[in-house]
């Protein structure tokens, strides 16, 4: 179906997981609900040649990995560093996983037009656990709405636990998505050396061209204790043959340096079977340096290998300041 698709496309950035529609809950994303709480600084970063590094790659992965991390906060190899596994592509593909099992339309009657079919089913994870789904269908309004219970639900090398609602709505005629939300509350992950537990939603719509989606989610770091936030990114997505383009704007948090604003000057192109952009760049806005312009850092996809940090740390205009060069690559 062509919404898990865009579920893939949406977790190839970290900053990447408002209602669209008939979604419920709260949009927010601050966890108000949640024993998550960010508590970081709340007040705009000003990007150095000591935290750029830090900075980029927390917007792209979602936070900094603990479990990997150097004493500079980053994962180093001789004069490289290594982007981790963007957290969002992680909790996205098994969300996927579990949702892709489901077959919304069937679960309506038709030889009982009219009615609501309620169904249970509980789904195996493909390397352990298992998650339940309950859920209801309108086959006259197209509406849906559920819940998915993960257990030790083990799909794509993670494990996950905890609680995820999805509502939205569904053209009964063609069968295609027209909206589709997620709200999550302390779910928990781990990826590799990498734990962490989120809170959030993730709303898409798919009745306008380009498609959208609107972003809102806390991320913990379960080794550090940290708290990153990710407050209303605004992504939108265009297919073209066998690759799409994604652009993005909004907010991260880190809770050691402050916010960034986000934004793609060149939008990201990603390939139908890659994890990692061919091309793309995300710039990354930050509070006035000694120049008088605003401080801010760039990161752009050189390949499907390869990525580069430049930085702006006086606020100049010139994205001169600092440069190093990161492989992609999973932990």
């Amino acid at each position: 179906m062509r919404y898990l698709k865009v579920f893939f496309l949406i977790s190839c950035l970290a900053i990447f997981t408002a209602a669209c529609g008939s979604s419920g809950g709260d949009s927010s994303g601050d966890g108000s609900d949640s024993a998550i709480q960010y508590t970081g600084l709340t007040t705009q970063a000003t990007i150095d040649q000591g935290n750029a590094q830090d900075i980029s790659t927390g917007s792209y992965q979602g936070g900094t990995t603990s479990s990997a991390l150097t004493a500079s906060g980053v994962v180093q190899s001789e004069n490289t560093v290594e982007i981790g596994r963007p957290r969002t592509m992680v909790l996205s593909q098994i969300f996927e996983d579990a949702l892709q099992k489901v077959d919304i339309a069937s679960h309506s009657a038709a030889d009982f037009s009219g009615t609501t079919e309620s169904s249970t089913e509980t789904i195996p994870g493909d390397c352990g656990g298992e998650a339940t789904i309950n859920m209801s269908y309108d086959d006259v309004t197209g509406n849906f709405n559920g819940t998915m219970n993960f257990n030790s639900y083990c799909s794509e090398g993670a494990v996950i636990s905890g609680s995820v609602d999805f509502s939205g709505k569904l053209d009964v005629t063609d069968e295609e998505f027209l909206y589709l939300n997620l709200s999550f509350n302390d779910v928990s992950t781990v990826s590799g050396g990498d734990s962490f537990t989120s809170t959030g939603t993730m709303n898409l719509d798919f009745t306008v061209s380009p498609e959208t989606a609107t972003v809102n989610m806390l991320m913990k770091d379960n080794v550090s204790g940290k708290v990153y936030k990710i407050e209303n990114v605004f992504m939108t997505f265009k297919e073209d043959s066998d690759y799409v383009y994604i652009t993005m704007s909004g907010r991260f948090y880190d809770p050691d340096y402050g916010y960034v604003d986000l934004s793609t000057p060149v939008p990201f192109r990603f390939y139908a079977d890659d994890e990692w952009p061919s091309q793309g760049e995300l710039f990354i806005d930050g509070n006035t340096g000694i120049a008088g312009g605003s401080t801010s850092a760039e990161l752009i996809a050189v390949s499907t290998s390869l990525c580069e940090i430049n930085a702006d740390t006086d606020g100049d205009g010139e994205l001169d300041d600092y440069l190093v060069q990161i492989p992609w690559t999973d932990l």
